[in-house]
């Protein structure tokens, strides 16, 4: 009876099995009587990365992230804990916010790098926070500071032991394509030099990024990125009219919602690399007659919220609500002196309704703005 032939697929495979054990049993067999050359050191070196391939760590499936800013930090060592309903509830990494750049490197003036000895819970990122405008142009339009503001990041992540670099550019300007190609050239040398260092990079993404045609290109930028944190928050901003943190649904009142953003976010990018953080605050709006702003809103954390409006409403009248459309909460209440008032805000109710419709796109992490606030 004729033997049959292996498939190809399998003849191929075992033809390379064959040379590389013959290579490695010669590079042994050399290497007691003479040192390697360079040809034999990169070729070990290419095995050996086939073998057991170096890669940066990530965040993990079904976890949860924390954002700790700098002025919340206390005594040296605190174990920091997620909200008591928060889902999943297994803490997996912590997210130091942060340092912060200028034209000439980190700045080493500022809290956040000044308290960065005050840190020390493991295991950790280091946010870069790039939120001011005009700092922002001017480092993308020179990439000296570039180079000396990656290196000088690199150095602190490995100094104080962090697993990887979280980049929070939050850059609001006319997405022209000189601007795009400029994030996606920074954001493609800074994950470069990170990862060459055995180190994650992420980075953070504003909620509207989609909506409101943010100077950000997805595609690209995905080469590049171990992990995307989306804000899901400010939504409605504490300079514009008053409205939920992220609207779950849009209705006919919000022309954007949480589900929609997913969605589009998901198309661009695999769910497994999205981790999207939800922000335990709200904003408080001082309104006319019609509900109008009269100036920005006053941020207030969920502590906050639960102090004034949750346990007892300190004002009359008040107004306490869940709103069934965009699952949070809000209040309407007039201050002391007569002024009205309107606030939104999250909680762990209107979170746990979104982390279900995550749980259904296959999106199974998330993480909280911030320490402190709940």
């Amino acid at each position: 009876m004729p033997r049959r032939k292996a498939p190809k697929k399998w003849g191929k495979l075992v033809v390379f099995l064959i040379v590389i054990s013959s290579i490695i049993v010669l590079v042994n067999r050399d290497n007691s009587a003479t040192p390697k050359n360079s040809t034999q050191s990169s070729l070990i070196k290419v095995i050996e990365e086939k073998i057991a391939p170096n890669s940066p760590p990530k965040f993990s499936q079904n976890s949860a992230s924390l954002f700790v800013p700098y002025w919340t930090l206390g005594a040296s060592g605190k174990a920091y804990q997620l909200p008591k309903t928060a889902f999943p509830s297994n803490l997996e990494t912590v997210l130091y916010f942060g340092i912060a750049p200028t034209t000439t490197g980190i700045d080493k003036t500022e809290s956040g790098f000044n308290n960065l000895s005050d840190f020390s819970q493991q295991p950790a990122f280091l946010v870069i926070r790039m939120t001011d405008e005009a700092i922002i142009s001017s480092i993308l339009n020179h990439p000296e500071a570039q180079s000396t503001i990656i290196g000088e990041t690199i150095a602190l992540t490995k100094q104080y032991g962090f697993q990887g670099i979280v980049l929070d550019l939050e850059h609001s300007v006319l997405p022209t394509a000189e601007v795009i190609q400029q994030i996606t050239d920074l954001v493609g040398n800074f994950s470069e030099k990170t990862r060459s260092e055995n180190l994650a990079f992420a980075m953070t993404l504003y909620g509207d990024t989609l909506y409101r045609q943010r100077p950000y290109d997805l595609k690209q930028l995905d080469n590049s990125v171990d992990e995307f944190l989306i804000m899901a928050y400010d939504f409605h901003k504490s300079y514009g009219e008053p409205g939920p943190n992220f609207p779950l649904n849009k209705g006919s009142l919000y022309g954007y919602d949480f589900k929609t953003m997913i969605e589009q976010f998901s198309a661009a990018i695999a769910p497994e690399k999205l981790t999207v953080i939800f922000g335990l605050y709200g904003y408080d709006w001082s309104v006319d007659s019609q509900n109008r702003p009269l100036k920005p809103a006053k941020s207030l954390t969920l502590n906050q919220i639960r102090g004034k409006f949750l346990t007892e409403c300190q004002f009359s009248p008040c107004t306490v609500y869940r709103d069934d459309l965009s699952a949070e909460t809000s209040a309407r209440y007039t201050d002391n002196t007569g002024q009205k008032h309107v606030v939104w805000f999250e909680d762990s109710t209107s979170v746990a309704e979104k982390v279900l419709f995550l749980n259904s796109k296959g999106i199974q992490k998330i993480g909280y703005w911030a320490w402190g606030y709940y």
